[in-house]
C-alpha cells in the first residue's frame, strides 16, 4: 500500500490497469462525476475510499480493494437522500472519502439513525454537523470513557 497522500494520479492509474481494478475503479469515478465531482476530486476520492492511497480512517484495514460500483451507488444515495446540495457533498466527500466505501445499511444508515435518535439531530441541522464532522458516518465503535485506541472510529469524539 501507497503511504504517500500526494501519489501522482499517473502512477496510481498504472498500478490500477496492473491489477483487475481498473475498469471498477472507473466506473466509480465516473459516477462519482455525475454526481458533480470534478475528474481529479472523483479520483482522489476513489483512490482514497478503496485504499489505494493512504487513509488515517482505514490504517491498513482496507488495502487496494477492487471498488464495488454497486455498494457505492446505493452509498452515495445514502448521502444524497439527506438533502445536501452538490457542493455539500463534494465538500464531504473531499474530507471523507470513505463514505463511499463504508457499508450503507450496516454503518451509514446505523450512523444516521444514532445521530437522528441518540442525538436529536435532523433536517438541516444533521447536514451541517456532517459538513462539520462528515467522518461520524465511518465511527464504528464507542468506548465509552474507557478508552481502547480506536479513536479515530470512536463515538466519544462527537
Amino acid at each position: 500500500m501507497v503511504r504517500a497522500t500526494d501519489q501522482s494520479l499517473e502512477t496510481l492509474n498504472y498500478r490500477l490497469e496492473l491489477e483487475s481494478a481498473y475498469e471498477p475503479w472507473l466506473e466509480c469515478v465516473e459516477e462519482l462525476k455525475l454526481a458533480g465531482l470534478g475528474q481529479d476530486a472523483a479520483e482522489r476520492a476513489v483512490s482514497k475510499a478503496y485504499g489505494w492511497t493512504y487513509s488515517a480512517y482505514w490504517r491498513g484495514e482496507q488495502a487496494e480493494v477492487i471498488p464495488a460500483l454497486e455498494s457505492m451507488q446505493e452509498s452515495l444515495l445514502v448521502l444524497q437522500g439527506l438533502g445536501l446540495t452538490e457542493a455539500e457533498l463534494a465538500a464531504l466527500l473531499k474530507t471523507f472519502p470513505e463514505a463511499l466505501a463504508c457499508h450503507p445499511e450496516d454503518q451509514l444508515q446505523k450512523n444516521l439513525t444514532r445521530l437522528r435518535e441518540e442525538y436529536k439531530l435532523n433536517g438541516k441541522v444533521l447536514v451541517k454537523a456532517l459538513a462539520r464532522q462528515p467522518r461520524i458516518l465511518g465511527y464504528t465503535f464507542s468506548c465509552e470513557g474507557d478508552c481502547a485506541g480506536e479513536c479515530h472510529k470512536c463515538w466519544a469524539r462527537f
